[in-house]
């Protein structure tokens, strides 16, 4: 409970979905918003997978106040499965930006979606690798980048370091595959 608490605290959240509580300006919130209004400049589509629904939210409050992003969609626990797939649909015609919970990023094709942004990194590299699946599917076309915007000196960095290194042991392990990631210090 207490590393669930310090990665809530690196994004400025503490608290479930209910009752989210800001606690304080976070830099990797900031940066995240930043990144999407650039990437929408840009004309991309952007996926941003949380770990905790209070991130989302936040998100969700900040942006309107940043007049960007007309169309965005958001996939929590708390939206019926038939739901998910028709804001899966939406996206995947529309673009925009897709807010997604970590865990949910399983069983659909994000191919139109040039970008990801992991804010939150699971335990198990797997459940990264699935969310970042959804994004290299048949019918990609040009290139995905994946951003993890880490903490500095918070539990960010030492979870991204395990998590790696359960990664290169699966690597070794099951053979080598090849994502361009970018990890962005904040």
């Amino acid at each position: 409970e207490q590393a669930i608490r310090l990665e809530q605290i690196t994004n400025g959240v503490i608290g479930g979905a209910e009752e989210p509580i800001a606690i304080a300006e976070s830099a990797k919130i900031q940066w995240t918003l930043d990144t999407i209004v650039d990437l929408q400049a840009q004309g991309r589509s952007v996926a941003v997978f949380c770990k905790f629904n209070a991130t989302i939210w936040r998100l969700q409050e900040q942006i309107p106040a940043l007049d960007l992003c007309p169309n965005r969609e958001t996939i929590t626990g708390e939206v019926a499965a038939e739901d998910r797939t028709d804001r899966i649909a939406i996206f995947r015609n529309q673009g925009g930006v897709l807010f997604c919970q970590l865990r949910l990023a399983e069983g659909f094709d994000l191919t139109p979606c040039t970008d990801a942004i992991f804010l939150g990194i699971d335990w198990t590299p797997a459940m990264m690798d699935q969310a970042e699946d959804r994004l290299h599917r048949i019918g990609t076309t040009g290139q995905v980048t994946c951003y993890y915007p880490l903490m500095r000196k918070t539990i960010d960095e030492r979870l991204y370091r395990v998590v790696m290194e359960k990664r290169e042991d699966a690597r070794r392990v099951l053979g080598d595959v090849a994502v361009m990631r970018e990890e962005v210090a904040v």
